[in-house]
């Protein structure tokens, strides 16, 4: 607050390197996060995947008679497509969010004990409301997904129709 119109440059040139050493640490955090997250997410649904693919080549053919090619295709490659952005940001968020609290918490602490409790009673909250509200968000993905479904079935069926339609044309 008097560094600059004292003209006490050295206070803050010294304060601005602590700001970019700071700065500099962020980044490098937030790029290791991406990394860290990227690469488990990508883990999980390449196995998700190879045993997708494992369990489709193990149906019986009456399974396949009851389902659509636009349904399977979209399960296969919408659906964990899905999977791998939520579990994404899921780590990313999630990680991110319970140090931001315990940060959080310890400097309310310090600072006011009163305004600290506050915020930790707060948390669960939070968390209950976030859970409450699961279940609307899962069955509206749902929805997306088998809206989208029907959308690749018939894309499907129209590239796969189009020699007989060229044919009328």
């Amino acid at each position: 607050d008097t560094a600059i119109p004292s003209g006490r440059w050295s206070q803050v040139l010294s304060l601005l390197l602590v700001l970019a050493a700071a700065f500099v640490i962020s980044v490098a955090a937030s790029i290791r996060e991406t990394y860290q997250s990227t690469h488990i997410s990508g883990g999980v649904v390449n196995d998700l995947r190879g045993q997708l693919y494992d369990r489709v080549q193990d149906l019986p053919m009456s399974w396949f008679a009851n389902r659509s090619q636009g349904e399977v295709l979209s399960r296969l490659f919408n659906d964990v497509g899905a999977v791998q952005s939520s579990l994404t940001q899921a780590i990313s968020t999630g990680i991110f969010q319970s140090l931001s609290l315990v940060v959080s918490a310890v400097i309310l602490m310090t600072l006011e004990w009163r305004l600290g409790l506050i915020v930790l009673l707060g948390a669960p909250i939070v968390g209950l409301i976030y859970r409450s509200m699961s279940a609307g968000a899962r069955a509206k993905s749902m929805t997306v997904q088998e809206d989208s479904s029907t959308m690749f079935t018939v894309a499907a069926e129209n590239y796969q129709a189009q020699t007989v339609v060229k044919v009328f044309d």
